[in-house]
């Protein structure tokens, strides 16, 4: 329901001043065309004048009041919609949130390109429970467990509870981030514990996100379980998509700021313990991709540009 009056904090003097007048003429009105009959009677008369002058007032002082406590849930729910920008708005404007918290990868390695030694169509972030540092306080539930964040404002719009990835499961969460003409460009999240829990709904509890949900960056979408004792082949594999009622193409995920992918190269190097960062062996002294995250791409994996890149951030 709308508010009887709107009155700025600025304007209460003038309303008041206004009302006045206003409730005169209304009781002058009232007296003279529907109580003429009652003139004679002064009593009644003075009586009518303040009873209706009390009424009116506390009507528009309610109606004010009703202003300044009324919940407005469309506003709200406006506020909350997240329009999806172009693509190229992230080569601008690259996002400062990682999809983890970088104190809890172990080693991961950036998204190798087409034109890779070994391409492979996703970065990964590893993580470890050798020592059974998960869960926290040894409390089994997945709040206590690495959280996974929303990379950039979007929706979700599909979401894997259990798939099977040769003898094991995993699940996943696509997040639509931006368009590109007709199609939508999504994150998406690969969450791979290397486990077969042998139940189908056993990852359900560690997503937090519907189909359909709106999303801020930051927010934590996933939590990623990890087995006891398991070690550091637990994994997130991530890549843009893109698609439009159809089959995706999988695109660089180089969206991120280049000091977050220095920091994630710094977590991942071989002073920290890293090994998985090469093209591909370290054995067979192939390259180290340094903080490469888009790695000797074709340009129909580079999100910007059609123009092929050997190192992209």
């Amino acid at each position: 329901m709308g508010c009887l009056v709107a009155v700025q904090k600025s304007d209460i003097k003038t309303f008041f001043i206004k009302g006045y007048f206003f409730v005169f003429f209304y009781n002058k009105f009232l007296l003279d065309i529907f109580f003429w009959y009652y003139l004679d009677n002064m009593n009644f008369r003075n009586t009518f004048i303040i009873c209706s002058t009390i009424l009116l007032y506390s009507l528009i002082i309610l109606g004010i009041t009703s202003c300044g406590n009324s919940t407005d849930t469309t506003s709200s729910s406006t506020d909350n919609t997240v329009i999806l920008p172009n693509i190229n708005y992230f080569h601008t404007n690259p996002t400062d949130q990682f999809l983890v918290s970088m104190n809890t990868v172990v080693d991961g390695h950036m998204y190798r390109g087409q034109n890779a030694i070994d391409p492979h169509s996703g970065g990964h972030v590893y993580f470890s429970n050798e020592t059974s540092t998960w869960p926290l306080n040894g409390i089994d539930i997945p709040s206590n467990y690495p959280p996974i964040f929303a990379v950039a404002d979007g929706h979700v719009n599909k979401i894997d509870t259990y798939f099977s990835v040769a003898d094991n499961y995993r699940y996943g969460i696509n997040l639509s981030i931006a368009t590109d003409e007709d199609n939508t460009v999504s994150f998406f999240y690969s969450i791979e514990p290397f486990i077969d829990p042998k139940d189908s709904s056993f990852y359900e509890p560690y997503i937090l996100v519907e189909v359909g949900d709106t999303v801020q960056k930051g927010d934590i979408i996933a939590y990623m379980y990890l087995a006891p004792n398991s070690g550091p082949n637990a994994h997130i594999h991530f890549n843009l998509l893109s698609a439009n009622n159809g089959p995706s193409t999988f695109l660089a995920p180089i969206i991120f700021t280049d000091s977050l992918v220095s920091d994630f190269s710094e977590q991942i190097s071989t002073e920290n313990g890293g090994y998985r960062n090469f093209d591909y062996n370290k054995n067979l002294d192939h390259p180290w991709m340094g903080d490469c995250l888009g790695y000797k791409i074709a340009g129909s994996e580079n999100p910007f540009s059609d123009n092929s890149e050997d190192c992209i951030k």
